[in-house]
């Protein structure tokens, strides 16, 4: 039964069998005093007291007459939110069994590595072991009565409320959940990426749900890690084919040139003094040099044009530089912040002074309405496990050059393709797209790296990292850096074909997203209204038997609204009721599925 303070029975179990010779209609509103003799009456209240100022649950054991005589109890009262308390009595003779049983589990959760969290029916949390301590950072005790909430983000809230509500209309179907992944709150306020399974059990009339809960925490950071270096190695890869195809291309389109050249100057010679005749072949020679200027950028980028690498000091090249080539930008403040320790670096001068360029201008292109670039150099020295979160194949020690600008940022596709050639995020006639290419190029030839660290309007960080080569000075102190957790998506997908579902789950797991897929509409209903983690974007079919795709999305629409939503269909965006002003996907598709969902992860602030 529920107890409040003074001891009165608010509420009392359907199911209770008749204490004291009273029935169970007449105890509501009685108080300890009225239901139990004296003595006991004066003992429980006194453990009721306890229990509420300890916020733990108190046990004790008596005798109490029945109705076959006298017989004994085993009575625990447990506090609740609501600063009520839950009142269970049990027969000593079954509750010896049931404390065996209880030990038992007690032990094997104590000792389990995953959480282990018991709610009531009305969401409270009534037991916690201390792997669950671990995971969330509060002890048991603070844990207990409370609700579930404080372990759930305020956003999921709204969608865990509406999940148990249809979870108790459904019961009888639905009498577990699978293991699946979900978030989680610490008590410092951090998300915690979670994997947790769910049963359930009834005590004398109670239903209550236990979660075993697992931080996959580290998981999702090695994974992040994993994909990152995938990424970075298919970049690779890909340059270094583009680069030998450009490499082969460009020294053909060389002895072209040198051909045009040499042509051009016998007609020089042969025209004589011919004033408008001389004007074209001028006009020759310098279209010809800016084809060789772009051969060059083009044999950079290749790694075939490697000229004199010498040994430099990177810090005089850099301030030589700053007072002799940097440009000016009006509007753009640069400050240099070079590390007090020198560093010899070698590589070739000229090609240095270009990598500098390219990257300031790169800096000036993305702040249009000025801005700040900063210059800074520092030692790094990169062990197995530092190089391979970030992407490097060789470990060893290197001198970092970050120049970093307050623009406009770049999203993570373009950041995958900034050092392709010919690619550029200008207007058409404004730039080559074979800055960075160079910059690319001529960094790998040095046996260095090139990384970037950008986001959409938070400006971007270009790091060059190239050998530190030793000259016998004493060597700076190590610094190391870590790739970031970034966190991952939740995709509910919702196509009726099989054989196309297939291939486009498997797409977006190759992707790194975690993938929720339904054959129709009403199964994607019940999906994302049973799963309690967040679903960042539903993949939907316009047409598909028993709910459409539009009435799926309207009637998620409530409970998650900041999910967004792309919508596929053999017909065209116009035949539907939402128009074309929504994310859309002829079938066949015209892009690849993941390249259109990293467009629309990209674009903030828009569902649909």
């Amino acid at each position: 039964m529920i107890l409040d303070r003074a001891g009165r029975c608010l509420n009392l179990a359907s199911a209770s069998a008749p204490l004291l010779a009273q029935p169970p209609a007449a105890l509501p509103g009685k108080t300890l005093a009225e239901i139990f003799p004296p003595q006991q009456a004066e003992l429980f209240l006194t453990h009721l007291r306890d229990a509420l100022a300890a916020r733990q649950p108190v046990t004790c054991e008596c005798r109490l007459p029945a109705d076959d005589g006298e017989r004994s109890f085993s009575v625990t009262l447990t506090p609740l939110a609501d600063e009520t308390v839950l009142f269970i009595a049990r027969g000593i003779g079954a509750e010896r069994s049931v404390r065996d049983s209880e030990e038992r589990y007690r032990i094997l959760a104590e000792t389990a590595i995953d959480g282990i969290i018991t709610i009531n029916s009305q969401s409270q949390i009534v037991d916690a072991n201390k792997a669950a301590e671990k995971i969330f950072g509060y002890r048991a005790g603070e844990m207990t009565g409370q609700c579930l909430h404080i372990l759930i983000p305020e956003s999921l809230r709204k969608i865990y409320d509406a999940a148990m509500r249809r979870y108790a209309e459904t019961r009888p179907r639905f009498d577990s959940w699978p293991l699946a992944e979900y978030l989680g709150l610490h008590r410092t306020g951090r998300e915690i990426p979670l994997e947790i399974s769910f049963s359930e059990f009834t005590t004398d009339g109670e239903l209550y749900l236990t979660g075993i809960i697992r931080d996959i925490s580290e998981r999702k950071e090695t994974a992040e890690r994993l994909r990152q270096m995938n990424l970075q190695l298919l970049l690779s890869q890909k340059l270094e084919a583009v680069g030998r195809l450009t490499g082969g291309i460009a020294h053909e389109f060389r002895n072209l040139l040198t051909s045009i050249n040499m042509h051009t100057g016998f007609l020089r010679k042969k025209l004589g003094e011919e004033e408008s005749l001389q004007r074209h072949t001028r006009g020759i020679s310098e279209a010809s040099q800016r084809a060789k200027t772009i051969t060059d950028q083009l044999l950079a980028f290749s790694r075939r044009e490697m000229r004199s690498p010498v040994l430099l000091d990177l810090h005089e090249e850099i301030r030589n530089f700053a007072g002799t080539t940097l440009p000016q930008f009006p509007g753009v403040r640069i400050e240099l912040n070079l590390s007090p320790e020198p560093y010899a670096v070698l590589i070739d001068q000229t090609q240095l002074g270009q990598v500098l360029l390219n990257l300031l201008l790169n800096a000036h292109d993305a702040m249009p309405h000025g801005g700040e670039i900063k210059i800074s150099t520092s030692g790094i020295n990169l062990d197995e496990g530092a190089a391979e979160r970030r992407g490097i194949l060789s470990p060893g020690r290197y001198v970092r050059i970050a120049v970093t600008d307050t623009g406009v940022g770049m999203d993570r596709e373009t950041q995958g393709r900034i050092f392709e050639p010919f690619f550029t995020t200008k207007e058409v006639g404004q730039g080559t797209g074979l800055g960075l290419s160079m910059v690319y190029g001529i960094v790998k030839a040095s046996k260095g790296y090139v990384l970037v660290e950008s986001e959409p309007d938070q400006g971007a960080m270009f790091e060059v990292l190239l050998p530190w080569v030793e000259d016998g000075r004493a060597a700076q102190e190590s610094l190391t850096a870590g790739a970031q957790f970034v966190g991952y998506k939740t995709i509910l997908l919702v196509e009726d074909e099989q054989s196309l579902r297939e291939l486009m789950k498997d797409e977006l797991r190759e992707s790194g997203y975690c993938v929720l897929d339904a054959r129709h509409g009403e199964e994607g209903l019940q999906i994302a209204e049973s799963y309690l983690g967040q679903i960042d974007l539903i993949i939907t079919d316009l047409k598909m038997p028993e709910m459409d795709g539009e009435e799926l999305v309207e009637r998620l629409g409530a409970t998650r609204p900041e999910m967004k939503v792309l919508f596929i269909s053999g017909f065209p965006p116009g035949s539907f009721k939402a128009g074309t002003d929504v994310n859309f996907l002829h079938k066949p598709f015209p892009i690849p599925l993941s390249r259109k969902v990293h467009e629309i992860f990209a674009t903030p602030n828009h569902r649909a």
